[in-house]
């Protein structure tokens, strides 16, 4: 799993992602991160979710939030097909990390809540 979560977060060995279109969404995201609540961003697939993403955490690092407080996991990767039907795992997991400030969560529409 820790291999996966290393693929999935190329932020935490230093790597940006380059190659982005500004999106005028950004502004939008910039300006309610400091809110106490949880962002939800919805869309039709590849209308730009994931490259928004990356631009925020582009934008994190490029303030000074330390690139392990930013976590990243695409649930569909094989690694956490076992984890679908064991939320409290799946939690427990992302707990050992490093403090978390931001996460991003694709594809939990998997996710089977008993």
């Amino acid at each position: 799993m820790e291999k996966t979560l290393m693929q999935q977060n190329p932020q935490w060995t230093g790597k940006s992602f380059k190659e982005l279109a500004d999106r005028t969404m950004m502004k939008n995201l910039l300006d309610k991160q400091t809110l106490p609540h949880i962002q939800i961003l919805t869309g039709v697939r590849r209308c730009g979710k994931s490259s928004l993403f990356k631009l925020l955490m582009n934008d994190l690092l490029a303030s000074g939030v330390n690139a392990k407080s930013i976590l990243n996991i695409n649930l569909d990767a094989p690694v956490f097909i076992p984890l679908w039907d064991d939320v409290q795992r799946l939690l427990e997991n992302i707990k050992s990390l490093d403090p978390l400030l931001y996460s991003k969560l694709t594809h939990q529409k998997n996710i089977r809540i008993k």
